[in-house]
């Protein structure tokens, strides 16, 4: 008896929180492994923040867990941040980098250096991966406690060659929504807000892409036309599975230095116009610049 095909749906389930780097390179991994289904986060160095869920209305926002200690994205031995931030609108993609530090001058001090690795890593990883139409601004958050002792001739430092990192002495769980979605400057004071967090956080983007993608890249005509073998490939190919609908529609992400496409599957086409709708719907103008396209159905995931 034949064995039956794991859909879509099932290879999400089964997914582990485990990087593949076989199959995918940094910007891959961690699309699909270290993006969080909400935006708050537990206690570091007593200190915590959350991004109220206001911020999926003018927007796509995300969330990556950056410092995996079991399981690292960036060098074990290497600097590396706690969180990120990716925020697209229709002005712009604002990263920003969350460094999670106590009361230590020196410590705040080399959590600037962890910032600076992770702008430095997404860079090169943009400029290699992503189209070239991509325009990406660099920005930090130092969250420290009340009376941390700042580093602030070396903020200034930073900030006068181009990369501001925001200081932020909260000692309860700092709202970062205003800081996550606009430049700051270093001289801005921190003030605290008590904002909604909705039960769904998040918006049917940010749960695609937060919730979605899938640990493999289903085999099927599209695919074999996109990718090439992993040693030296450029661009980024992803799969999500549809959570409403056939438990076999999925979509497909592909971008390269020349454009970005998302695609699906014949049967599933009204999965690709749900998201053209959705995108429309946040007046991402860039989305007009994106393709989408439909393709023969998967042989074989």
């Amino acid at each position: 008896m034949a064995r039956k095909r794991r859909t879509p749906r099932d290879l999400l389930a089964a997914k582990k929180d485990a990087l593949n780097w076989s199959l995918f390179h940094f910007l891959e991994n961690l699309l699909v492994f270290c993006a969080m289904g909400t935006r708050s986060v537990p206690p570091e160095s007593g200190v915590q923040f959350q991004i109220s869920s206001k911020i999926k209305s003018d927007g796509v926002c995300l969330l990556f867990k950056v410092d995996r200690r079991h399981d690292p994205l960036m060098p074990a031995a290497g600097v590396k941040p706690d969180y990120l931030t990716v925020h697209v609108t229709s002005e712009r993609c604002l990263c920003t980098i969350i460094e999670m530090k106590g009361r230590d001058e020196k410590n705040l001090e080399h959590g600037i250096d962890q910032i600076k690795a992770l702008r430095d890593r997404l860079q090169d990883e943009a400029r290699e991966h992503l189209p070239t139409a991509c325009k990406i601004k660099f920005q930090g958050i130092l969250l420290a406690p009340h009376n941390a002792q700042l580093p602030l001739p070396r903020l200034a430092k930073e900030a006068k060659a181009g990369l501001t990192i925001l200081p932020i002495r909260y000692t309860h769980k700092a709202e970062l929504y205003p800081y996550v979605r606009k430049l700051n400057t270093i001289a801005e004071p921190y003030e605290h807000r008590v904002l909604p967090r909705d039960r769904d956080e998040l918006n049917p983007i940010e749960a695609l892409l937060a919730r979605c993608a899938l640990p493999v890249r289903i085999e099927d005509p599209f695919r074999a036309k996109h990718v090439r073998p992993y040693r030296g490939r450029s661009g980024i190919y992803l799969n999500y599975a549809q959570l409403d609908g056939p438990a076999e529609a999925y979509g497909v992400l592909v971008a390269n230095s020349d454009r970005a496409i998302i695609a699906a599957p014949a049967p599933a086409s009204s999965f690709v116009e749900a998201i053209r709708a959705e995108l429309g719907r946040l007046k991402l103008g860039w989305a007009t610049r994106v393709e989408f396209t439909t393709f023969a159905a998967a042989t074989s995931p």
